[in-house]
């Protein structure tokens, strides 16, 4: 073990290096890749080069602890909102921040627009005290250069780690990457043609889109993900190495469970968690929903700034707090209305920003 500079804050733990290389990795990837100890009960593989998160300087060392989820930020995202998150998520004081997926809009296999929409996002989470990790969406990764673009500035399209024995695993439902039907390609293009220029014009399109959207949700063909034999051998070498974890948190983008026909390969998933508690987190389809499925808790989340696709009373920007004690984890959603500073100033974020 080798002591780095790089320190915890507040409390200023050393981080330190383990020098035990990991043999499964993304095949696309030829990196190094290192078991990173970053406190007692913080481990976590890194690799040289880019990687799936901002940084590693943890907040604090207790047992318990607190981390918050953010979600969809596409479909025709409401300006402003993920980065009004960002600075609300500071008030709050996580120990970390996970993700969803969907953070850019992507779909434009342009890298020029692709790159600007990740240092807008990237500036945003910037902002942020606490490390954020990102989870492949969609819309991150659907085209070939969004894909190259988030191999160069993310590294892996999924990964896990162990935070004080609780066990993360960050899965990509894009392996590979799926075609968008014709319509939906040529909507969003429309959408964002039009957005400055007609705003009018670009909230019509986007209600077109939604109403077919809605449909292929209901009939939960947009569920339906893909995973690729070394993703899933991955996992259930890495959850079978983990036997002595106290909970396991299963972050995806589309929440595959709801999928229409069911897929095999998520269930192979499902049957090495079997026997562990576990929670499974996904977005997608910009509408909250609660699932008891294997007594589990399957939650799909709401927006961080993306388009609403259902109506109410599913529709809302908030994060997803979750409080890690001894008995499990503890869920609660807050709205992002309902976060504000000590000023007191209470304006619904989208009129704010309007």
């Amino acid at each position: 073990m080798r002591k780095l500079t790089s320190m915890f804050k507040p409390k200023r733990l050393p981080l330190l290096l383990g020098l035990g290389a990991m043999a499964l990795i993304d095949v696309s990837l030829a990196a190094t890749i290192e078991e990173v100890v970053v406190s007692p009960v913080t481990i976590i593989e890194e690799q040289t080069g880019s990687n799936p998160w901002s940084h590693l300087e943890f907040p604090n060392a207790d047992i318990d602890f607190q981390f918050a989820i953010v979600s969809d930020n596409t479909g025709g995202a409401y300006p402003g909102v993920f980065d009004a998150a960002m600075t609300k998520l500071n008030l709050l004081q996580p120990e970390f921040v996970m993700s969803v997926g969907d953070l850019i809009e992507g779909y434009s296999n342009n890298r020029e627009a692709l790159t600007a929409e990740w240092e807008e996002i990237d500036a945003s989470v910037d902002k942020l005290e606490m490390p954020f990790f990102y989870v492949v969406g969609n819309h991150d990764i659907g085209d070939p250069a969004s894909a190259e673009v988030w191999r160069e500035r993310l590294g892996r399209s999924y990964y896990h780690f162990r935070y004080k024995d609780v066990l993360f695993l960050c899965m990509n439902t894009e392996d590979p990457p799926q075609d968008l039907p014709a319509w939906l390609l040529e909507g969003m293009a429309k959408v964002s043609k039009t957005q400055e220029s007609d705003p009018a014009q670009a909230e019509k399109i986007k209600l077109e889109l939604l109403a077919r959207m809605r449909e292929a949700f209901v009939t939960g063909e947009e569920y339906m993900a893909a995973f690729s034999d070394q993703q899933v051998g991955y996992f259930k070498k890495v959850i079978a190495a983990n036997p002595d974890v106290k909970w396991t948190f299963v972050f995806v983008h589309r929440p595959v469970w709801q999928a229409n026909p069911q897929d095999k390969k998520f269930m192979e998933i499902e049957a090495a968690l079997s026997g562990r508690p576990y929670t499974v987190f996904a977005g997608h389809a910009h509408t909250y929903e609660y699932q008891e499925r294997k007594g589990m808790d399957y939650i799909r989340l709401s927006t961080t700034g993306g388009a609403w696709v259902f109506d109410p009373p599913g529709n809302f920007d908030h994060i997803a707090w979750v409080t890690m004690t001894d008995e499990g984890p503890v869920v609660a959603n807050i709205t992002l209305d309902g976060i504000f500073d000590k000023t007191g100033k209470r304006l619904p974020v989208r009129e704010t920003l309007q």
